[in-house]
């Protein structure tokens, strides 16, 4: 068994390891040629033609578009070529009609005539191949021969001549590598399909509709009638047009999409769809005999999409974050670009037809579109495993989301308990501190217990707050109150000692709480209350003796309360910060003072809820100075 692999695999790349070479007529045997513009020469009015006119030429006849007939001659003799046969290869496979006239230079018979072209059901030849082959016998003194060529698309002529041992080989070696060149690419058509309906993903269509490229190659070189046979209605020969064409508009397309122009150049991307479109349509053109023109504006086309392509990618590389895997796709786009721009100016009649090369260079574009499309679809790997990844986190959060809801629930849940029961725990002291003859230490005692319950009912209704304001939306019931009333209610719950003392003054008039005339506003006041008594609060926390001045002024349809204290005011560079969630109010020894940090973003979230404002207004190591604005209740 292990003989036997060998021999396989020995088989297979002796045709690679054999080196078979061909005489071109240009490169290797020179020839004459003249342009027939009318195409009504016949063979005898051009072997007439004076030798003045007709222009010698070593390289192979590449002309472009024209409409001109062309007749070449040349010599064949047996210094040149040594064989039992001369084997005749007339390429490429895509000219309209070929005549193909031969005789010995022995000068004894006369001029022998065959016919080849895709558009010549008259021509036969003389083996089943893919391109005419023309055998003719051994002679001693070599072939004089003539070709008269005419094409209505690009004029090219490229005629190898061959001994048989060595166009066996070369055809061996070249159809072997055709073939499996041709498998890889159906493989991986296949596989860019079932992506592109599993995944739905625009660049894996792109991606499989760039394989017009290697469908282009199997017409070109004349497998699709060696394959399927001939056809009257010269299937091939439209479809080597018409597929070459398309290749530039899929190519336009699949570059923009590897380079990401939909996603950071949208309208640049719009432009290149217009343009990739133009190009195609231009097919339809061969039907009607103007090729001329529909090459030429592909040729317009094509480098005005990828002058604005290479833009956006230069500008990309330079604006947006640097990636190696972007740049390298880049370098591929613009080697294809290189290639197609190469191969469609020989057809412009704009560079010279490389001849065998052109195998090499057709090989070249579909390997570097499978190395670009490779790039492509990591690229896309890559992101399907970020969104993968962000998924992850969104679950994830939603999940967070909805714990910290259950915990809000909970905790609303319990403040409510805690508040019934020290409404309670309130109403029982006030009851017992009017009891008659009570001793004074025990009236002391109650009234530290009666702080003590206010602190917890503060705390308890910023519990409750929280809960409200940390909602999706924050709702509120409005209605008309009195804020001197809210005022004196927000004063009654904060810890006032016999230390402390309030001085208020209405614009500029100093009066006590109860002068405080009626301003009515639209307001939560139960929220209200919390937001005020929680900056009284921290006022009388934060300094142990002491006086608050509350200034209380209307102003453009707003009322601004004023609260100063004279502690020892906030540390510098947390002023804006102070507002913030679970942010404790750093001023002087605090990490002895009790709190959480969410009494004052209660407050701003409260104002804010009442189309108001809180800020800070002063501080300094004297104090602090927060600045409340209400709106006024407009009739």
């Amino acid at each position: 068994m292990k003989l036997i692999r060998q021999l396989v695999v020995l088989g297979f790349l002796i045709p690679f390891l054999l080196h078979a070479k061909a005489l071109s007529i240009g490169e290797d045997i020179p020839y004459f040629y003249y342009e027939d513009k009318t195409g009504s020469l016949t063979l005898e009015q051009f072997l007439n033609v004076p030798k003045k006119h007709l222009i010698k030429s070593n390289k192979a006849l590449s002309k472009g578009y024209t409409k001109s007939t062309f007749w070449i001659k040349a010599n064949v003799d047996h210094k040149a070529f040594v064989g039992d046969e001369y084997w005749f290869e007339i390429l490429p496979i895509f000219l309209d009609k070929v005549e193909f006239y031969y005789k010995p230079n022995d000068g004894v018979r006369p001029w022998m005539n065959r016919s080849a072209g895709d558009l010549n059901g008259s021509g036969k030849w003389d083996v089943d191949y893919r391109a005419p082959i023309f055998i003719l016998p051994k002679t001693l003194k070599g072939y004089s021969i003539v070709i008269k060529v005419s094409t209505s698309s690009s004029m090219l002529l490229d005629v190898k001549v061959w001994e048989e041992k060595e166009f066996i080989v070369s055809s061996l070696k070249e159809n072997s590598f055709w073939n499996f060149f041709f498998g890889l690419f159906s493989f991986a058509a296949v596989v860019l399909l079932v992506l592109a309906l599993v995944l739905r993903k625009r660049i894996f269509w792109v991606s499989f509709s760039a394989y017009v490229v290697y469908l282009n190659l199997f017409c070109m070189h004349g497998y699709y009638e060696w394959f399927f046979g001939k056809s009257p209605f010269h299937i091939q020969h439209y479809l080597t047009s018409i597929l070459f064409i398309s290749v530039f508009s899929v190519a336009l397309l699949a570059f923009s999409e590897m380079l990401g122009l939909r996603e950071r150049f949208d309208k640049i991307y719009r432009v290149i769809l217009v343009l990739s479109f133009l190009i195609f349509s231009q097919s339809a053109l061969i039907f009607f005999d103007m090729y001329f023109f529909s090459i030429r504006f592909v040729l317009v086309l094509f480098f005005f999409g990828s002058y604005l392509i290479l833009v956006c990618y230069f500008y990309s590389l330079f604006k947006f974050d640097f990636s190696v895997l972007y740049f390298l796709v880049g370098l591929g786009v613009m080697a294809i670009m290189s290639i197609l721009f190469l191969r469609i100016s020989v057809l412009n009649g704009f560079d010279v037809y490389p001849g065998q090369r052109d195998s090499f260079w057709q090989v070249v574009v579909s390997i570097s579109v499978i190395a670009v499309m490779a790039g492509a679809i990591i690229k896309i790997y890559k992101e399907r495993i970020f969104n993968i990844e962000r998924r992850g986190l969104v679950r994830e959060l939603n999940v967070e989301r909805e714990t910290r809801f259950n915990q809000r629930q909970l905790v609303s849940m319990i403040s409510h308990e805690f508040r019934t029961s020290l409404s309670i725990i309130s109403g029982a002291i006030t009851n017992l501190k009017s009891l008659s003859n009570l001793d004074a230490q025990v009236t002391k005692r109650y009234e530290r217990i009666e702080r003590a319950n206010a602190r917890l009912i503060q705390l308890t209704d910023n519990c409750l707050a929280d809960d409200r304001v940390s909602s999706a939306s924050l709702t509120m019931s409005f209605k008309t109150a009195n804020l001197s009333e809210i005022l004196l209610s927000a004063t009654r719950v904060v810890n006032f000692s016999d230390h402390h003392n309030m001085n208020v003054s209405f614009n500029g008039m100093e009066v006590s709480l109860l002068e405080l005339p009626e301003l009515l506003i639209k307001a939560d006041d139960a929220m209200l209350q919390i937001a005020l008594s929680n900056v009284f609060d921290n006022a009388l926390k934060y300094m142990e003796e002491g006086d608050v001045n509350v200034e209380v002024y209307e102003y453009d349809n707003s009322y601004f309360i004023n609260v100063i204290d004279h502690g020892d005011g906030i540390d510098k560079g947390m002023e804006n910060e102070i507002f913030e969630k679970y942010r404790k109010v750093t001023r002087g020894d605090s990490a002895s003072k009790p709190g959480v940090g969410f009494g004052l973003y209660v407050c701003k979230q409260i104002m804010l809820g009442h189309d108001g404002d809180v800020r800070l207004l002063g501080n300094s190591d004297q104090g602090c100075c927060f600045e409340f604005r209400i709106p006024k209740k407009l009739d």
